[in-house]
């Protein structure tokens, strides 16, 4: 919980990598939060590619982990694979997901703390447009800011140039061990990452909460 603030840019570049369920932009179908129309971003707007989650398989080299994963993921829609002693592992976990109709899609493997897990996928497209994270703060704003930001609910995406400037003015003293020095590096990040990047028509002003 908190104060997650970006400074997002709306690009025609497509990103390198998209993982399962990942959305590197914004969905015309899911446009919401902004104090522009979708049509503000027109010259970015086209059909991007985003990651769509088929299954997930959760691959358990240790027998007294699979209780524990059986439990974790009970309400889950994933598969669980137990490897046995004798069994080598890609070639088993290969055979799972040819049986299953998987081999064939985009696979993203990861390592969690008890278990591998190996998420298949394709990518679909969606009219929308991609962007790019190129400033980020976490909290370290004063009382304007909410009382700048906060009034409209709804309104979650800033777009004005105005915002951005106003935003900077609202950097200050947040955690107890702040000090002048570190207040005034937060400042010069901010100024650099959001509000000397900033470019109309792009630059958008995020906060999550």
């Amino acid at each position: 919980m908190g104060l997650d603030i970006y400074h997002e840019k709306a690009t025609l570049l497509r990103p390198r990598f998209i993982g399962p369920g990942e959305t590197p932009g914004i969905i015309e179908d899911e446009f919401s939060g902004f104090d522009v129309p979708f049509s503000y971003f027109d010259k970015f707007i086209q059909k991007i590619d985003c990651g769509k989650r088929i299954q997930s398989a959760i691959i358990v080299d240790d027998p007294s982990k699979l209780d524990k994963a059986r439990d974790w993921f009970k309400n889950s829609d994933v598969a669980i694979i137990m490897l046995e002693d004798g069994d080598q592992p890609e070639i088993k976990v290969k055979q799972w997901a040819v049986k299953q109709g998987f081999d064939k899609l985009l696979q993203h493997t990861w390592r969690g703390l008890h278990w591998k897990v190996i998420d298949y996928y394709e990518l679909e497209q969606r009219v929308g447009f991609y962007t790019d994270e190129v400033g980020y703060q976490r909290k370290g704003m004063n009382a304007m800011f909410w009382e700048h930001f906060g009034e409209l609910e709804h309104i979650y995406n800033f777009t004005s140039r105005q915002d951005f400037e106003y935003a900077l003015t609202c950097v200050d003293f947040y955690w107890e061990g702040d000090t002048q020095e570190e207040v005034e590096k937060r400042k010069l990040l901010f100024k650099k990452t959001f509000v000397d990047q900033y470019k109309k028509g792009e630059s958008i002003l995020s906060l999550s909460y």
